[in-house]
């Protein structure tokens, strides 16, 4: 299916919510640049949580803006919802409003700087004689 869509235009595709069968929820993707496949999952938490499938565009679109491959982006997206998720369950107010995903920003900050970085390291490393640890 992902593949399809390619085929219609986008050169990348994303399915939030798959379950994969083994108390994990997360991301299915297509690349048609590198035709490849993606799987990212979390642990599946109990409950319906609004707004998680929002979450997880809106942090592969910050990704993909600063530069980082779907696959890097989609990486650190689905923790940003795992991370939205556990906020909610902690916090007291009532989850059927939306899930709370501003408590989880600055966790999502620090997490895409680090994917940044590790990409330019490994960049750095493929563009020089060095081998990577």
């Amino acid at each position: 299916m992902l593949k399809s869509l390619c085929k219609m235009g986008p050169k990348m595709a994303v399915i939030t919510g798959v379950e994969y069968g083994d108390g994990r929820i997360g991301v299915a993707t297509f690349d048609a640049l590198t035709d490849s496949y993606g799987y990212f999952s979390s642990p599946k938490v109990k409950g319906v949580f609004l707004g998680t499938g929002d979450v997880v565009a809106s942090a592969i679109v910050s990704g993909l803006t600063v530069g980082l491959s779907l696959e890097s982006s989609v990486k650190v997206a689905v923790d940003m919802a795992y991370n939205s998720i556990v906020h909610t369950v902690q916090s007291p107010y009532d989850y059927r409003y939306g899930v709370d995903f501003e408590s989880a920003i600055e966790q999502f900050i620090k997490d895409l700087k680090s994917e940044i970085q590790r990409n330019i390291d490994s960049e750095t490393i493929a563009n020089s004689n060095l081998t990577p640890l």
